[in-house]
């Protein structure tokens, strides 16, 4: 993803949150959902949303964020169900 869009020109701010499956934002999926990630998530987008409409992100400027947090022993191809 960060590829296609740093290959498009396009400003990102991407974040992987730690022991945050796929889903985690779902408060339906108890298996998955992770309260303490969920917040994190949600303060980091209305953050981003505000940056953006405040013109912080500049259309003649590109920004790259890109930060995560996992395991160097993690094996994503396993794609794991956390249900």
């Amino acid at each position: 993803m960060c590829t296609t869009l740093a290959g498009a020109k396009k400003s990102f701010d991407i974040r992987v949150y730690p022991d945050a499956p796929h889903g985690f934002l779902n408060d339906t999926m108890p298996g998955r959902f992770r309260a303490a990630q969920t917040e994190a998530a949600w303060n980091q987008i209305t953050s981003f949303l505000k940056s953006v409409f405040t013109g912080e992100w500049k259309k003649d400027r590109v920004i790259w964020r890109f930060e995560a947090d996992t395991s160097v022993d993690y094996d994503f191809t396993k794609m794991k169900r956390w249900e």
